[in-house]
């Protein structure tokens, strides 16, 4: 609590941000109260919406559920309950980093079941299991990783080469001194700044650099931005860079226009990256 409520706010500049418990509060306290006073809708959370489900259920099924049977899982829920109490959609997919946390220990608690099970089943049948087990979850995951999963599919959505010359030309418009809002897949381009936010936390600042091919698809923001873009167009700022689908607004008048594949996207009439696929 003193984390979230007192030092990160005073590091940052701003409240605490990333707070995505919502369903079980407004605050640490809060959810904590929650989830001892109503400990059976605390635990509806963790199934609903369904997808949660899918992806816990994937989890073990990745390993044969073998970690099930090991004492060793326990040291992996913490990690699933995190995930699965967050109202953030992200946390609920296998497309982003949060299954790394608890993968080694289930990989451990599935190494511990098959030792156990071999002193359990002694002679032969002990051995072909520690052999059939670990080859069967080695089968599971790539059963699960190429076909359910695709986990290598979003490759084919990286930016080529020439788009990302794209994007770099219009960042390089910005002074070094100017204070920045960014989407996400930008800040890292800009972190050597005194002053970077991420855009839709806080636009206030001298240069608000936007790139539709780089939004995730998971939990798309493009109506946010697109709101974000066209008060800020109307609220004093200018366009001092415009290539495909990146765009950088300065704050007062700007000598470029929108390009027309940000005009189409700002029209609605396609989504995120779909937006590059037009002429």
């Amino acid at each position: 609590m003193l984390l979230l409520d007192v030092v990160m706010p005073a590091v940052g500049g701003v409240p605490y941000q990333h707070w995505t418990y919502q369903s079980l509060g407004k605050g640490p306290l809060s959810a904590a109260l929650q989830v001892l006073e109503n400990p059976l809708r605390s635990l509806q959370l963790l199934v609903t919406p369904f997808e949660k489900v899918r992806v816990g259920a994937a989890s073990f099924a990745n390993w044969l559920f073998l970690p099930l049977l090991s004492p060793l899982v326990l040291i992996a829920v913490p990690s699933f309950l995190e995930r699965f109490w967050s109202s953030s959609p992200t946390f609920w997919s296998f497309h982003y980093q949060y299954s790394m946390l608890p993968a080694p220990i289930l990989t451990f608690a599935a190494i511990d079941t098959c030792a156990r099970m071999r002193s359990w089943w002694r002679g032969r049948l002990g051995g072909a299991a520690s052999i059939a087990l670990p080859v069967g979850a080695l089968a599971a995951s790539a059963l699960l990783s190429f076909g359910a999963v695709q986990s290598l599919a979003e490759l084919g959505n990286y930016v080529s080469d020439g788009t990302a010359a794209q994007i770099q030309g219009c960042l390089d418009v910005i002074p070094a001194g100017a204070s920045v809002a960014a989407t996400d897949a930008l800040v890292p381009h800009l972190s050597d700044r005194s002053h970077i936010y991420e855009v839709t936390t806080n636009s206030d600042t001298d240069y608000i650099a936007i790139d539709v091919s780089t939004l995730g698809t998971f939990n798309p923001v493009d109506t946010q931005l697109r709101a974000i873009i066209n008060s800020s167009l109307g609220g004093g700022y200018g366009v001092a860079c415009s290539k495909g689908l990146t765009a950088v607004l300065i704050r007062g008048s700007g000598s470029a226009q929108l390009s027309d594949q940000m005009q189409h996207w700002l029209g609605a009439t396609c989504l995120g990256s779909a937006c590059g696929a037009l002429p």
